[in-house]
């Protein structure tokens, strides 16, 4: 349903507005474009990083926190031999309970974006499966990530996601 759309999430003014993108739109000078690949009715953006080490990020707007799965946190084990976890308890949106170790990245990069100090919970959730993401280090971007951005856009159609900074 969304394949020729535009979503974009201005946090700023707490709105959603979904467009035809075949229609022009506002590009903004302080926006960072990553081309992504569609799989399942998601963009998946293939151009991420976490502290040097390749991953793939998948937005996810309806989610609270930024989960990566066990392959990305087996990832950043082998690399750094005593990572602070701390364990927390999460809720899906059907109201499963699940447990999952919570991190802190230093660095993870987006297309030219970099942002530091992430925390990201980790646990094998369904959607790593369902985009063939299970296997290989992948993260899902919560709105407690996207929130730090002015505005995000998702444009299915052309397969970018546009993170609009703020001004500094």
């Amino acid at each position: 349903a969304l394949a020729d759309q535009l979503i974009r999430f201005d946090f700023d003014a707490r709105s959603v507005t979904i467009q035809d993108s075949r229609r022009p739109f506002t590009v903004d000078a302080n926006e960072i474009v990553v081309t992504a690949r569609r799989n399942k009715g998601q963009l998946i953006i293939t151009q991420a990083n976490f502290e040097g080490q390749r991953t793939y990020a998948v937005i996810d707007t309806g989610s609270e926190l930024t989960i990566g799965n066990l392959a990305m946190l087996r990832s950043i084990q082998r690399r750094q031999k005593n990572v602070a976890l701390r364990e927390v308890d999460l809720q899906s949106v059907t109201g499963q309970d699940f447990k999952a170790q919570v991190a802190v990245l230093a660095e993870l990069r987006v297309g030219g974006l970099v942002i530091r100090n992430v925390a990201v919970a980790f646990t094998d959730a369904p959607p790593f499966e369902l985009f063939g993401l299970d296997k290989q280090p992948a993260l899902l971007l919560g709105s407690d990530l996207l929130k730090s951005f002015r505005r995000l856009s998702l444009d299915f159609r052309h397969r970018k996601v546009r993170f609009s900074l703020r001004k500094q």
